[in-house]
């Protein structure tokens, strides 16, 4: 597969973004069928995912049944502010909707929650991006990350360094708290202690999110009339993992896009670049109006900043005793 330097590829890219008509054309070509099985898909993967993380919060909190529906309101909810704003702050509302429904949670409990979902998810992303640099794939991690760490190793080391002896300090200074703190923070990995109920509450589920997510993304390939395969489709995944591991922007937008034309180089520039586009645009799309519905469910209200702060706030919790 051939490579591009950033330069050559900014300079390929630019009549595309400039005049915008060759891009445009692309998007006005994509099979409208085959974007609605992808985007089907793509709600099935988010309904998986919601669900294994509801398994872990039952599995901490068990005298708190959380309910499907508010597992995934609060999941979507926080997938919808994640879809604009970058750094993911949907995580911090994610948990303090869910906080505000669960009496007896805390917020350690169920940010160690992330830690239980993240387990499956982080082997299962090494496996994949070894094997796509194993198998020689052009990933420019360049395009993503400074060169001041490569360059600047001693400085970085020393920084680390630093930070590593400040949080000790801050660990030996405030170890009563820190104690209860993480035995809290224990009760949401309760899942792993018994592997056999966490790989069928939890990894199936996951399993089954990682699968729609290949499929989402062949459809899209589908619909935009590049070549769609399982190979394919995995790349695809590969580089929206590597472009999101950095989240200066929303979902990794930009970075994304030229990572895909160097993964898929043997396919036109601008048809790899409209897929890349649209494909992110209509997921970040279903995934804002998903996100407003289900914050209105939840809270009545549009106005995220303040809905996880521990208000009270109306609605579906007092259903959960009917």
């Amino acid at each position: 597969m051939s490579r591009h330097s950033l330069g050559s590829l900014l300079a390929e890219l630019q009549p595309l973004y400039g005049g915008g008509e060759t891009l445009l054309g692309r998007l006005a070509g994509v099979s409208l069928a085959a974007l609605g099985v992808a985007l089907a898909c793509h709600l099935l993967k988010l309904a998986a995912r919601a669900r294994a993380w509801q398994n872990i919060v039952r599995a901490a909190y068990p005298d708190d049944p959380l309910l499907f529906r508010e597992a995934l309101a609060a999941f979507l909810a926080g997938l919808g502010v994640d879809a604009f704003v970058p750094a993911r702050p949907g995580t911090f509302l994610r948990l303090g909707l869910l906080r505000q429904r669960l009496p007896s949670s805390t917020l350690a409990g169920l940010a160690s929650t992330l830690l239980a979902e993240s387990v499956f998810n982080v082997l299962l992303t090494v496996v994949l991006v070894g094997a796509a640099i194993g198998f020689g794939f052009g990933l420019p991690g360049g395009v993503l990350l400074p060169g001041f760490i490569g360059s600047h190793g001693l400085v970085a080391a020393l920084v680390a360094g630093a930070v590593g002896i400040g949080l000790t300090f801050l660990a030996v200074r405030f170890r009563a708290r820190l104690r209860s703190t993480l035995a809290e923070a224990g009760r949401g990995l309760a899942v792993l202690s018994n592997p056999a109920e966490y790989a069928r509450r939890v990894v199936c589920w996951q399993a089954l999110a990682w699968g729609l997510r290949v499929g989402s993304v062949y459809w899209f390939l589908v619909a935009f009339h590049l070549p769609a395969t399982l190979l394919t489709a995995l790349l695809v995944v590969v580089v929206q993992l590597v472009a999101s591991a950095v989240p200066l922007t929303p979902g990794g937008a930009g970075p994304q896009q030229v990572m895909l034309v160097v993964a898929l180089s043997a396919s036109a520039a601008s048809t790899v670049l409209g897929f890349g586009i649209g494909m992110q645009a209509a997921t970040a799309l279903a995934d804002v109006v998903l996100g407003a519905v289900a914050l209105l469910h939840l809270t009545g209200s549009l106005h995220w900043g303040r809905s996880g702060r521990g208000q009270r706030v109306p609605t579906v919790a007092l259903e959960r005793a009917s």
